[in-house]
């Protein structure tokens, strides 16, 4: 059957209807979290120089800097985090997901001369949206 001016009008309009419901179902499933989790290390110093973290959660994605420089090394379960400071204060980064069962743990931190904290005892870490 030959293509018409009216079939190809109503192929041509199909088409675009399908590429517009494509193109809407794209956006949805590509927008960000509308709240990160924030983390902030607690010390009992008034300022530090560094800190290492651990997050853990199915599927969270790479945190992000908040304050200083931030490196991240994949892990199975999550991340791990180190966080250094340019001028001495207190490490902290976001993690951008909607995710409820994210886990952070400290694992070190170190003073602003560069020094290993012997006891972290009186550290905890603050996570909230």
């Amino acid at each position: 059957m030959p293509l018409t001016v009216h079939r190809a009008g109503r192929v041509l309009a199909v088409g675009i209807v399908l590429a517009v419901a494509a193109a809407c179902g794209g956006d949805a499933t590509t927008s960000g979290p509308s709240t990160p989790l924030m983390v902030r290390l607690r010390t009992p110093n008034t300022v530090e120089g560094a800190a290492v973290f651990r997050v853990r959660g199915a599927g969270v994605p790479e945190p992000q800097a908040e304050a200083g420089t931030l490196f991240t090394r994949p892990l199975a379960d999550g991340w791990s985090v180190v966080v250094l400071l340019d001028t001495a204060g207190v490490p902290r980064f976001r993690v951008p997901t909607d995710a409820e069962a994210v886990q952070v743990e400290l694992v070190q931190v170190a003073a602003p001369d560069n020094t290993l904290r012997t006891d972290l005892s009186g550290y905890t870490v603050e996570v909230a949206r």
